[in-house]
């Protein structure tokens, strides 16, 4: 069962939704204007936002906004829907904070497909590597995402052991074991050199991402290659 947030000020369209979400088990709460529905969000924190574009009193992405600028709120996915279906009006919704779009009408069918992808998309955000413990892909676009629309000055440190590939041909344990002393290396050069508001992603395999204070961006580097060194 999941928690769902349906925005729209057209009752029957709300009404249908509700209805067959709750029919699957799901809990449903309503908001018909746009300016209740970010203080019921932050009320109620639903698993699912389902956002109208256009509502009578302002616009949906007035409200996505918000959600994606919140630290305890940016990381729901938002499924837009609306009768503008034209390819710049869905990329306008993605870049104001939409994970999937539909155009009214859909089926009940599009409406199952697109929120499988989100729970997929939850799912992923909420992924850590259980070797690393660092978070997915996914978790760090979010919060490249959150940091973008607070308006936050950062810097992104992309981190790659170089000819992982060819040492691996020698040693065959060689990927689990260096990927692990990466990321050790990682966590040793944020703790010990005071680097405060990171967030670490792990790509697979050698392949780590970092986010760091803009201030940082210079230090950070040579930090963790010193940390590295030391293992």
């Amino acid at each position: 069962m999941a928690r769902f947030m349906v925005i729209d000020d057209d009752e029957q369209i709300v009404q249908l939704l509700e209805i067959k979400l709750k029919r699957e088990g799901h809990e449903v709460f309503k908001c018909y204007e746009a300016r209740q529905a970010f203080s019921l969000v932050k009320e109620i924190i639903p698993e699912v936002v389902i956002l109208d574009v256009l509502l009578h009193d302002g616009l949906g992405y007035e409200i996505s906004r918000k959600i994606r600028r919140d630290p305890e709120l940016y990381k729901i996915p938002i499924l837009f829907h609306s009768v503008a279906g034209e390819d710049r009006d869905v990329a306008h919704a993605m870049e104001e904070g939409g994970d999937a779009y539909l155009v009214k009408p859909y089926s009940s069918k599009q409406l199952d497909v697109r929120l499988g992808e989100l729970q997929l998309l939850a799912d992923r955000i909420k992924h850590q590597c259980p070797r690393t413990r660092f978070h997915s892909i996914e978790a760090m676009r979010r919060e490249v995402d959150h940091r973008l629309f607070r308006g936050e000055d950062f810097a992104l440190c992309y981190v790659f052991v170089d000819g992982l590939t060819a040492y691996r041909k020698v040693h065959a344990r060689a990927l689990e074991d260096i990927t692990l002393s990466t990321a050790c290396a990682v966590r040793d050069a944020i703790t010990n050199g005071g680097f405060y508001e990171t967030f670490c992603a792990h790509l697979g395999g050698g392949y780590f991402m970092i986010v760091v204070h803009t201030d940082d961006r210079k230090r950070f580097p040579t930090v963790l290659q010193d940390s590295f060194h030391l293992r």
